[in-house]
């Protein structure tokens, strides 16, 4: 009889046999070349016209919004959860804390809008070590998912599409953008504003409407139509 011993270095060697090498840091989380300009539109007047666009295409929606953050509130997270957010953030959740889990209404097309507290523990959850895990493990975690470790996921699916606020590129006008769980494109905004100008100007091509679970976007374009629309505002990066 033969026995067969097997341990978690082994398996891990095995597993990276099998996986490509990661990608590097410009493969994963590249950097765009070409924004389009920032909106002149002060954020809260652009979140003012679109609260009037949710009471009209999905008033379930704005109903399921929360109250919004105080300065003082904002502060303690940030001191809690050792972060700076950016002017725009601060003006975000000022507005409206995210949306209530329950019953899980999109305040945006197919987006939860994520109450910040919530946001920050998932952002604490995938940076810190999960005793769990052996260190072979979280070595291959950190190899792959390493760059995505200081985002906050402002409005997301659940499925780990979203879009995101990394406050390493605080000083970076990309620090707000959009990607998908399984991919490596990006859409980067020059600020919050600018999505809130997308939204507008989808709401305005009657583009967007609302049912039970949220808002909707009805949009029926090409690739290369969505890419153009979408450079309007930010730049679409692959």
């Amino acid at each position: 009889m033969i026995f067969m011993v097997t341990c978690a270095s082994c398996t891990q060697k095995s597993v990276e046999h099998l996986l490509p090498p990661p990608p590097s840091a410009d493969e994963a989380y590249p950097q765009p070349t070409k924004l389009a300009e920032r909106t002149d539109v002060p954020l809260s007047q652009l979140l003012a016209q679109y609260e009037q666009v949710l009471l009209r295409v999905c008033p379930d929606a704005h109903a399921a919004l929360q109250e919004g953050l105080s300065q003082q509130q904002l502060e303690a997270l940030e001191r809690e959860y050792d972060i700076t957010l950016t002017d725009e953030l601060r003006t975000l959740y000022s507005w409206r804390n995210g949306s209530a889990p329950s019953p899980g209404i999109d305040a945006f097309p197919y987006m939860r809008f994520v109450p910040l507290k919530e946001a920050l523990d998932a952002r604490n959850y995938l940076r810190n070590p999960d005793e769990s895990k052996s260190s072979e493990v979280r070595e291959l975690q950190d190899a792959w998912l390493g760059f995505r470790y200081s985002w906050v996921g402002v409005l997301e699916n659940g499925a780990g599409d979203g879009y995101f606020y990394d406050p390493n590129r605080r000083h970076d006008e990309s620090c707000f953008f959009y990607t998908v769980h399984d991919d490596i494109g990006y859409m980067f905004y020059p600020s919050v504003g600018n999505y809130f100008e997308e939204l507008l100007e989808l709401d305005r091509r009657n583009e967007l409407s609302g049912d039970d679970t949220g808002v909707k976007q009805d949009s029926k374009w090409t690739y290369s139509e969505e890419k153009e629309f979408l450079n309007r505002f930010g730049q679409w990066v692959e």
